[in-house]
């Protein structure tokens, strides 16, 4: 998940990415992934990835394109059932 993106005019890239999970055990590869994603797609002069692990994810923080896919996918909406069974908490 992508938290903040910035790119300055001299071409450097800051992005703050999220797991859903404080312990995923591949946010190195990650966070690798997105710097090679970065630099093929643009010319970056520096890339610089922030994995932030201390905000958690729920669904909540799904966009509407993405909960429509989820359920397109999936064939029912996360969004709801976590409205029903946590309210609009995060725990």
């Amino acid at each position: 998940m992508v938290y903040e993106l910035k790119v300055s005019n001299e071409g450097d890239v800051f992005i703050k990415i999220g797991a859903t999970s404080p312990y995923c055990p591949v946010t190195d590869f990650i966070a690798y992934s997105v710097t090679e994603a970065i630099k093929n797609a643009i010319l970056a002069r520096k890339v610089d990835v922030e994995i932030d692990l201390k905000t958690q994810w729920t669904p909540l923080k799904m966009t509407n394109e993405g909960r429509k896919k989820f359920i397109e996918i999936n064939g029912y909406d996360i969004v709801e059932l976590w409205l029903q069974r946590f309210g609009n908490k995060v725990e």
